[in-house]
């Protein structure tokens, strides 16, 4: 049987949308924001494109419109950690860490987290342990003791769902 996917032709006629608009001059956005992104939904039919691929190509697409956001990483990271889904959740951590002001290390590990939680409620396990790595060498530079304590736990967490058992306890 064939599975169901999000119809081909829609897809293709967003994101040619997307690409006008992220191609024109920054004035010129048009309808293309963060916001219609995330809202942007699609038929499903049997042969379509796989939906974790359009999803993915969604969220990369929101991060792009992230950059061109007025938000400060400190009010994504407020987003994020009052995010209903694991989703958006992720969406709002992605945002912030691709903002072009500077992160100071805090909040990078902060918004970090989010995005390790929304991998983990997922259970994304590779993709957590990696953001847990990730933060775990941002803190190393710096001395945020508490925020060390929770990314250590994090990194045992990611791998017992991994089923290394042996790397949880080193953390």
């Amino acid at each position: 049987e064939v599975p169901l996917g999000v119809v081909s032709d829609q897809v293709e006629d967003f994101l040619e949308e997307a690409r006008r608009a992220y191609t024109a001059d920054r004035g010129d956005l048009g309808v293309v924001t963060a916001a219609s992104i995330r809202r942007t939904a699609f038929a499903l039919q049997k042969g379509g494109y796989s939906t974790s691929h359009v999803d993915a190509a969604l969220e990369r697409l929101e991060a792009r419109a992230a950059r061109l956001s007025s938000r400060t990483p400190e009010e994504h990271l407020m987003l994020a950690m009052h995010a209903t889904t694991p989703r958006s959740r992720g969406i709002w951590a992605r945002r912030g860490l691709a903002c072009r002001a500077r992160i100071d290390r805090t909040t990078q590990s902060m918004l970090l987290r989010q995005l390790y939680l929304a991998h983990f409620e997922q259970h994304r396990f590779k993709e957590a342990f990696a953001v847990a790595n990730q933060s775990l060498a941002v803190l190393s530079r710096g001395s945020e003791g508490g925020l060390l304590d929770v990314v250590h736990q994090d990194i045992a967490r990611a791998s017992v769902a991994l089923g290394d058992v042996d790397l949880a306890a080193q953390h």
